[in-house]
C-alpha cells in the first residue's frame, strides 16, 4: 500500500514539474493558422488541466494572444533554452519547426499534415500513419456537416491521433443577433481584397466596381490590402480610404462589430471575422467553399465551374446579408 502512494506522488510529480502540458506550433501562413483555432478551443478539453503554449508567427502575436487571452502565446524568435513539455502538436512542418521542436524535451510529438483526397499523414514521434477522411466520415453522424469543414478536421485529427473523446468545437463568438430579436442594420463594409495564394484572388477590376457600388449605395467602405496587393493600392484609394498592412489586431478592435460586414477573398482576415462573430461575405473561385469557407458564419458566393463569381452575384449576397 505504501508502495502504491509512493507511485501515485512520483507521478502526479511528474506531470507537474512540466512547464507546459501542451504546445502548439501554428503554421507561418494566417489562414491555415486560423483553420486550428477551433480545435484549439478544443484543446484544454482533451487535456484537462494543462498549461497551454501556442507558438505563431511574430506578427501575429498580438491578434492571437486576443484570441487566445487564456494561454501562453510566444512567437518562434522568442522560443529559447530547454522546455519541458507532455505533448507537441506540429501543424507548421517545417525546418523552422523542426529547429523549435528541439528546445521542447520530454515530449511526444504529434504531427499532421493534408495529403491527396483529404487524407492526413500523422507522425507521432518517430511512427507515421494515415487517416483517411472516407473512414472518419463513416464513424460521424452525416447529417452534421461539421466534420467536413477545414475548421473542424483538426479536432477530428486530435481525438483520432489521440484516441481521445471528439468534442465538437464550442460556438462562444459573440451572435449578431440583439436582445430584442433584430438584427442591427449594416453600416460599414470593410472588403479584404488579399490573399497570399493568386487563385483566391477576385480580379481587381470586379473589386473596383463593386466598392463603387457600395459607396453609391450609401455604405462606408474601407479597404484592407496586404503586401502582395501593394500595387494597387492607388486604384483602391480613388474610391475608399485603403490601408496597406494594417495590423489585424488593430481591426479587430476598431472595426469588427455587430454594424459591420466584411467582405473577402478567401484568405486569412475571412477566417479572423468569421471568429470574432462579424457578418461576412466570402468571394471564392477555384478554390473549394465547402471546405475553407468558415463554418456558419456567413455566405460564400462562387462562379460556376470553379469561376469566379459576377459583380451581380456578389452585390446580391451582400444585399441579402443586409436584409437579414
Amino acid at each position: 500500500m505504501v508502495v502504491m502512494i509512493k507511485k501515485v506522488t512520483i507521478k502526479i510529480m511528474e506531470i507537474t514539474k512540466n512547464d507546459y502540458g501542451l504546445v502548439i506550433l501554428l503554421p507561418n501562413i494566417l489562414g491555415d493558422s486560423m483553420m486550428r483555432v477551433h480545435a484549439l478551443k478544443c484543446y484544454p478539453e482533451f487535456f484537462i488541466g494543462a498549461k497551454v503554449l501556442i507558438v505563431t508567427e511574430s506578427v501575429y502575436k498580438n491578434l492571437f494572444m486576443i484570441i487566445f487571452n487564456d494561454h501562453a502565446v510566444k512567437s518562434y524568435s522568442e522560443i529559447s533554452g530547454l522546455v519541458s513539455v507532455g505533448k507537441i502538436i506540429d501543424f507548421r512542418g517545417d525546418e523552422v519547426s523542426k529547429s523549435i521542436k528541439s528546445y521542447f524535451y520530454g515530449a511526444d510529438q504529434y504531427a499532421f499534415d493534408f495529403g491527396e483526397e483529404l487524407s492526413i499523414a500523422v507522425v507521432k514521434n518517430t511512427e507515421q500513419y494515415s487517416i483517411q477522411f472516407s473512414y472518419i466520415n463513416a464513424s460521424y453522424d452525416q447529417e452534421d456537416a461539421r466534420h467536413q469543414h477545414a475548421w473542424f478536421m483538426d479536432a477530428i485529427l486530435v481525438s483520432e491521433a489521440l484516441g481521445m473523446p471528439l468534442k465538437y468545437p464550442g460556438q462562444d463568438v459573440k451572435h449578431y443577433r440583439s436582445s430584442n430579436n433584430t438584427f442591427p442594420a449594416i453600416k460599414t463594409i470593410a472588403c479584404f481584397p488579399c490573399g497570399s495564394n493568386s487563385l483566391k484572388h477576385y480580379p481587381v477590376e470586379n473589386w473596383l466596381l463593386i466598392i463603387q457600388a457600395l459607396i453609391n449605395a450609401g455604405f462606408n467602405v474601407t479597404v484592407f490590402l496586404g503586401d502582395t496587393e501593394k500595387e494597387h493600392q492607388a486604384a483602391f484609394s480613388v474610391f475608399a480610404p485603403t490601408f496597406l498592412n494594417t495590423p489585424l489586431e488593430n481591426i479587430v478592435r476598431h472595426y469588427f462589430n455587430d454594424e459591420t460586414l466584411v467582405v473577402a477573398n478567401d484568405c486569412g482576415p475571412l477566417h479572423v471575422a468569421a471568429l470574432f462573430g462579424v457578418k461576412l461575405v466570402g468571394i471564392f473561385g477555384p478554390t473549394n467553399e465547402k471546405v475553407w469557407f468558415p463554418y456558419q458564419y456567413g455566405q460564400a458566393v462562387r462562379g460556376l465551374n470553379s469561376e469566379w463569381p459576377t459583380t451581380d452575384e456578389v452585390l446580391n449576397v451582400i444585399n441579402h446579408c443586409n436584409a437579414m
